[in-house]
């Protein structure tokens, strides 16, 4: 019975002697299925989170083909897992290129105050908004467009010559985020928000996280099944340790009672 209290103590001792992991720096890619649809029009939207430090770019992207202002990609709303954001209300916004017509353009455009960043800590939520979104956000506070359809982002696959969009300036195919104060272990729930009322909603589904950290639990492709999330190396570390002192003590212990 001597080696099992002497298992016991390797096993707490690993546990207790281990340090509190910090949080680590991770990117999150969170995707459209690819039957999404606004109405009756396809649309395909893509979302990643970067965060380095204390810091947490987002890089929103609209791949389709927008057809008229409904399917305008106007939000992007999120959860944070295990800690929150302290953002000001109007985040720091660039537009990978902005459309000031259906033929003039510039790239890496400052479109800060044509969004908004609105939080809900009472439950970890957060959006991203172009527009006014039916109230949610004040016309007032936009510093560039009244909150209704500019800045938001036209799909990168659009004909500019045949859609019905007709709403300038919009960003075209991208805009990015750059956002302090995060302190949360990883991203969840994430939905692409069209339309200036914010009423067309498409889920986003976890693609990928490059570069290390959690995927904030289960990853669900589109029309498969829960996939849990692989564990991570350092917990298999600590559990390969533990294993390998509970042997050595087991034969040592055998040793002596032959």
């Amino acid at each position: 019975m001597r080696w099992r209290s002497a298992i016991r103590m390797v096993v707490a001792a690993g546990v207790l002697g281990t340090p509190a992991l910090a949080r680590a720096d991770f990117i999150q890619t969170f995707a459209s299925s690819g039957t999404a649809k606004v109405g009756s029009v396809p649309v395909a939207a893509s979302a990643v989170f970067s965060v380095t430090g204390s810091v947490m770019t987002v890089t929103l992207n609209n791949s389709g083909a927008t057809m008229s202002n409904a399917d305008l990609l106007a939000g992007l709303s999120f959860d944070v897992v295990g800690g929150s954001i302290t953002a000001p209300l109007t985040p720091q916004a660039v537009a990978g290129t902005l459309l000031t017509s259906s033929s003039r353009s510039a790239s890496n455009v400052d479109i800060t105050g044509g969004w908004q960043f609105k939080q809900y800590p009472a439950t970890g939520s957060y959006t991203f908004s172009s527009v006014g979104g039916s109230g949610a956000f004040a016309a007032n506070k936009f510093t560039k467009g009244g909150g209704g359809d500019d800045y938001d982002v036209i799909g990168s696959a659009t004909d500019l010559e045949e859609t019905h969009a007709n709403k300038w300036p919009v960003a075209l195919g991208t805009v990015t985020f750059t956002l302090p104060n995060f302190a949360g272990q990883s991203v969840s729930n994430v939905s692409f928000l069209y339309n200036s009322a914010l009423s067309a909603s498409v889920s986003g589904y976890l693609v990928t996280t490059p570069g290390g950290g959690s995927s904030g639990g289960a990853i669900t492709p589109p029309g498969g099944q829960q996939v849990a999330a692989a564990p991570e190396p350092m917990s298999m570390a600590l559990l390969g340790t533990a294993l390998a002192g509970m042997l050595l003590v087991r034969r040592r212990v055998g040793r002596r009672a032959a």
